[in-house]
């Protein structure tokens, strides 16, 4: 009996968020688009100011070579957004790695 595996086999997680705020007449910062797709999740905690706070949770239970997440965030004028995880993001090591974050955020 024999065992092939590759990387292109293997499960992957997939997730991606999209999400967009922009400020109301009032002043205060509201939610006016939100995507999720695969693993990744958003939740927003009640915030005690004018702010929007956003946590991205992942629901896979960590980081594997091979998966691949997305976050887009759309921050209007004037708009305030508090954007983090849940918590340390575990990475799992790995045979190969490659790892592509982009060097600048869009601004």
């Amino acid at each position: 009996m024999t065992f092939q595996s590759s990387i292109s086999t293997l499960q992957r997680a997939i997730g991606n968020v999209e999400i967009a705020v922009r400020v109301d007449e009032f002043g205060i910062t509201k939610l006016t688009d939100l995507r999720q797709e695969g693993s990744m999740r958003t939740v927003f905690p009640k915030s005690t100011n004018h702010n929007l706070e956003a946590v991205i949770v992942n629901t896979a239970g960590g980081i594997t070579s091979g998966d691949k997440f997305t976050i887009l965030a759309e921050v209007a004028d004037g708009a305030k957004l508090s954007l983090t995880t849940q918590a340390a993001e575990r990475i799992y090591s790995v045979s190969y790695t490659h790892l592509t974050l982009p060097t600048t955020p869009y601004v």
